[in-house]
Formats: structure tokens, C-alpha cells, sequence
């Protein structure tokens, strides 16, 4: 991992611990931890899970350091190490945001939750879509189908194609915005249209290249 990432993904865990131990105090005995897809509390919980948040930051951290590690085609992963990086650092960024959030609704700062979080979202898919469009055949990191493996031209047509359609859809969430009441039911909507389609795609390419190659 370059270095300045590296620096601040840390900054980020250590940041996230000194709110938590800061806080804790101030909060009360049990806190809200849950939402429903409505942005209204649904869920409480002890306080001392206020932890939880930093301590599964740190976890992913190292899962994603450790992951190119043990990837078998680790001269794969080198090809778009840069934009690995720049998402891993993403990834802790939007789990801090989410932790904030929590804290200041339980300072007593109501808010609709689904309103807060569409712009982490938004920001968090737009580069999974970049980091999507740039993978390299492996078997960990990327769109992984039976016949996105099989193949380079499967996989790096349906990375395009799958990296368009995150970032289409890590935009389209501020645009969920304007409709809290129904927001996570787009997103998730979309989302697992997307899914099924990519698919889908990835097996219609393998096809394609059979018959190419049969030709």
C-alpha cells in the first residue's frame, strides 16, 4: 500500500478510537444503532458498542492489506495497485463518516439517517466503479463469475461494463436523496438489477469468445 494511504488509513483508526474514548462518556447508557430504510431509529444497543465501528475499521484495514498477499496472481493486482489504494482509503473514510454520524445522533442531533449516509454511499461506489473498471483477472478483488475467471476478455469486458454501472449508481444516490422516505429501496433496487445483469453480461461474453474462437 503507497505509503501516504497507508499514513492516513491510519490516522483514520487512530482518530476513530480518540472519538470513541471521548464520547463515551457524553453518551447515553443506550444508544440508537440501527436505522430503518426510512432514516428512523429502530435498533438500540449498549453504549460500550460504540467501539464496534473503530474496531471493524481496523479489521477490514488489515483484510484489505492482506488480501494482495495471499492472492495467487499477485502480478495482476500490481496493474491497478494505485486505485486498490485510493479505495481501501475510501472504504475507511466511509466507515469513519458512518461513525460520526452515529455519535452526533446520539449527542441529540436528530436527523433523517438515510439523508446522511446517500452521500458516503455515493462517494464510496463511484470508486468501487473505478477501481472495478481497472482490475485485472485474480481471484479476490473484482467482478469474479465462473466466466469472468475463465477468460481476460470476459473479464476485463465485463469490468467496463461493471465499473460504469457503480459509478452510475454511486451518483444516482444523490439523487435518492430527494426521496428519503424511498432512498436505500432505489439503491438496493438498482443495485441488485445491476448485479444480476452483470451477470448475466459476463456470461454472455464467454459465449461470445466460444464462438469466436470456434470459428
Amino acid at each position: 500500500m503507497r505509503k501516504t494511504a497507508c499514513l492516513i488509513s491510519l490516522s483514520i483508526v487512530i482518530l476513530a478510537f480518540i472519538f470513541a474514548f471521548y464520547f463515551y462518556p457524553q453518551m447515553p447508557q443506550l444508544i440508537a444503532s440501527h436505522w430503518n430504510d426510512k432514516g428512523e431509529v429502530n435498533g438500540m444497543t449498549e453504549k460500550w458498542m460504540l467501539f464496534l465501528i473503530p474496531a471493524i475499521i481496523v479489521f477490514c484495514f488489515v483484510m484489505f492489506i492482506f488480501i494482495p498477499r495471499i492472492e495467487p496472481k499477485k502480478e495482476n493486482i500490481k496493474e491497478f495497485k494505485d486505485s486498490y489504494d485510493d479505495f481501501i482509503l475510501i472504504f475507511n473514510l466511509f466507515m469513519f463518516y458512518l461513525f460520526a454520524l452515529t455519535i452526533i445522533w446520539n449527542l441529540g442531533y436528530s436527523f433523517n439517517m438515510t439523508v446522511g449516509i446517500m452521500p458516503g454511499l455515493s462517494v464510496l461506489f463511484y470508486f468501487l466503479g473505478i477501481l472495478v473498471a481497472q482490475t485485472k483477472r485474480n481471484y479476490t478483488i473484482g467482478i469474479r463469475t465462473p466466466w469472468t475467471l475463465e477468460n481476460d476478455k470476459v473479464w476485463e469486458s465485463t469490468s467496463k461494463v461493471s465499473g460504469v454501472f457503480f459509478k452510475t449508481l454511486g451518483l444516482s444516490c444523490l439523487f435518492f436523496m430527494l426521496f428519503p422516505k424511498y432512498a436505500f429501496l432505489l439503491f438496493f433496487s438498482f443495485l441488485i438489477i445491476g448485479i444480476i445483469y452483470i451477470f448475466f453480461y459476463s456470461y454472455s461474453e464467454y459465449k461470445k469468445q466460444i464462438k469466436r474462437k470456434n470459428k
